[in-house]
């Protein structure tokens, strides 16, 4: 069971577009400007079309539901199945337990989705294999806790080393909002690691946030393992869906956290410029793959600058789409889905620095 954990949070995030959530909305956003394109999907009017999950699937993009199609299919090594991880492993990095036309804002398990229509029939038997049923892997509640405690910690720290926030402000927030022993602790800790240094200025505000991130981490892991030994009947039952770092000790601690990210870090200029340009970045290679993607599988003759565009795209990510595409009928999907997975499944197999230089090279910019 460690090492399942380990590897889920190894490959948390892997299908991340680039820009993070930023190029999630990106992608979303794109396709609601081309929402056309659905006209080949099921439903008797436009309305019904956005419906359905294989509109979702885009119009919500999601980078949780993109790992699970790297992980298992886009990643052609001997055989089909992508990485071959095994059934235990893949349910374990499943965070969200529906489908994107399927989700409820209301419960932690389901207010996102956890895979696409071309993932329904392998999630299917991942679940029947392991018996999890419709309810969340004991191990996908610690994965989720993980990467909460990281984020709520490491974005503050990085805050600090790129001036958007300051410890002394950071520090006067924690003792408000988050007050009580369990924070008093942390920054004791803290300042005792680093006063005897000495530091001053930046140094010191640097130092601080390391050494706090340090404390912070031990302490919400800890205050983690003993809501989810607190839960674990209800867990084990397939009954809890909230977030156990919520239900724990540190919540409060957790939510100053990311209170304090939200109105100093992801809001701060530096940050809002990059998804701009980002968005823009997004929408540009979408615009170019899609004049090749809309094309594979048909009769049409490929104009010159299309085939161009189509063999800048992964051999992998072709491939595969290429092969759904001609069993498409058979399967009962859509064609044209295949092929907009194809542009997306391109997109989010690039990093942020990737992206903006072949936008740049394309561009000429």
């Amino acid at each position: 069971m460690p090492t399942i954990a380990a590897t889920c949070g190894l490959i948390h995030d892997i299908g991340n577009p680039p820009f993070g959530h930023a190029g999630e909305t990106a992608i979303s956003t794109w396709f609601e400007k081309h929402v056309h394109l659905f006209e080949s999907f099921p439903g008797a009017t436009l309305e019904e079309k956005r419906r359905s999950q294989f509109a979702q699937d885009f119009l919500r993009f999601e980078g949780n539901a993109q790992t699970q199609r790297l992980l298992s299919s886009l990643q052609i090594l001997a055989d089909q199945y992508g990485l071959n991880m095994t059934s235990a492993t893949l349910s374990a990095s499943l965070k969200y337990v529906v489908s994107s036309d399927k989700r409820n804002d209301g419960r932690a398990d389901s207010k996102k989705h956890g895979y696409f229509a071309s993932e329904n029939e392998l999630i299917r038997k991942i679940k029947d294999e392991v018996g999890t049923g419709e309810a969340r892997n004991p191990l996908a509640f610690l994965v989720e806790a993980a990467d909460d405690i990281a984020y709520a910690t490491v974005d503050l720290e990085d805050g600090v080393k790129k001036d958007c926030l300051t410890w002394g402000t950071l520090e006067k927030r924690l003792k408000k909002e988050a007050k009580g022993p369990l924070i008093d602790a942390i920054l004791k800790s803290t300042n005792d690691k680093i006063r005897p240094a000495k530091l001053k200025g930046k140094a010191h505000d640097e130092a601080m946030s390391i050494s706090f991130r340090t404390n912070a981490i031990i302490q919400m892991s800890l205050a983690t393992a003993a809501a989810f030994e607190k839960n674990y009947a209800a867990i084990m039952a397939g009954e809890y869906c909230n977030s156990l770092l919520k239900d724990s000790q540190a919540s409060a601690l957790a939510s100053t956290c990311k209170a304090v990210a939200a109105e100093y870090v992801y809001s701060a200029p530096q940050t809002l410029k990059l998804e701009l340009m980002g968005r823009k970045i997004i929408w540009d290679l979408l615009d170019l793959y899609w004049e090749a993607a809309q094309l594979i599988g048909t009769d049409a003759k490929w104009p010159p600058f299309a085939k161009r565009a189509y063999d800048l795209i992964s051999r992998n990510y072709r491939t595969v789409c290429e092969g759904h595409t001609k069993a498409a009928i058979k399967a009962g999907v859509p064609a044209d889905y295949y092929r907009m997975q194809l542009i997306t499944d391109q997109v989010c197999g690039m990093t942020d620095t990737f992206a903006v230089t072949l936008h740049r090279e394309l561009m000429n910019g």
